[in-house]
């Protein structure tokens, strides 16, 4: 859910700040709101299992 979560907000007018997902499966994406407030959105633990981490 994390990778289309992170979509979903970026269609919503977040903007993306720091990649931090690993090809292997764990990791985050931090973005920022409108107002400039930085958030993070993590993989889900389906997504991870399914990346192999």
């Amino acid at each position: 859910m994390g990778d289309q979560e992170v979509e979903r907000l970026l269609g919503l007018g977040a903007k993306g700040h720091e990649d931090h997902r690993t090809p292997g499966g764990p990791g985050w994406f931090a973005l920022l709101d409108p107002e400039g407030n930085e958030f993070c959105v993590c993989r889900s633990r389906a997504e991870r299992e399914a990346a192999g981490g």
